[in-house]
């Protein structure tokens, strides 16, 4: 028995000291992030923030398994490891949701915010982690679209509540506007035949139609437009301006 109990002695200070160490971890990140006093007492009363985990944006924010995945999900994560934070992500809802709830306070991040004018002004911004070309797909071998124009007049799927709804109800209003819940379905939406084209940022169309192995669909145009760009970065709730800094200060 005394064999025993020295066992649970010794494990007890290997579990104390492994504990040690993951809080010294986590306090030499903040000190090489230059925390102000305010940063550092936020943290210290904060352990976890929620994050947004849309389904079905590859390769910036998705899911597979009911596991986020994604540029932007890592993205995170190796900042709230610097921050010494830990991060939920809350899975499931569509954009529109995600903007109602991080306005009620149910969430704390909201990933992939673009920042193209106007900016969003429900939530507090850090700089840009990236910037994408706007891609045109279309499945009609005759159609030609050399230019945002030529869309006049066409069916075109966009995701609903996503800059691209915005400027072409602003710059098209003669087009037709097929509004899908998610990228994937305005994909469909033009392989179906009910759009004539779908808009939206080259990498997530690229990866969707390659990683599903989709055919029939043509890239017609590539723009990198100032005015459709997407500049994404995080956003923050509005109430959490020290969070905005925390995060703001580990992307630098």
């Amino acid at each position: 028995m005394p064999e025993f109990w020295t066992i649970i002695k010794l494990l007890r200070h290997i579990l104390t000291a492994s504990l040690s160490w993951v809080f010294l971890v986590h306090f030499v990140y903040a000190q090489d992030m230059d925390f102000s006093p305010d940063e550092i007492a936020w943290l210290k009363q904060h352990s976890v923030i929620r994050a947004s985990n849309e389904m079905n944006y590859p390769p910036f924010n998705f899911n597979e398994g009911g596991v986020p995945k994604g540029y932007s999900i890592n993205l995170l994560r190796l900042l709230a490891d610097r921050a010494g934070l830990e991060v939920e992500f809350i899975s499931g809802p569509e954009w529109d949701e995600f903007k109602q709830m991080i306005r009620a306070g149910e969430l704390d991040v909201l990933l992939n915010v673009d920042t193209s004018p106007p900016a969003p002004e429900y939530v507090l911004l850090t700089d840009n982690y990236a910037s994408m070309a706007t891609a045109v797909y279309v499945s009609d071998e005759e159609l030609q679209i050399s230019r945002f124009d030529d869309l006049r007049g066409l069916r075109i799927a966009v995701t609903r509540g996503f800059s691209t709804q915005r400027y072409m109800e602003q710059n098209q209003p003669e087009s037709e506007l097929v509004l899908e819940d998610t990228l994937q379905q305005a994909i469909f939406a033009v392989m179906e035949g009910r759009a004539d084209a779908v808009v939206d940022d080259y990498p997530a169309i690229n990866y969707i139609i390659e990683q599903n192995s989709l055919s029939g669909l043509r890239l017609a145009m590539l723009s990198m437009d100032t005015e459709l760009t997407a500049n994404v970065a995080i956003g923050v709730r509005e109430d959490q301006p020290v969070l905005r800094d925390i995060l703001q200060k580990a992307l630098q």
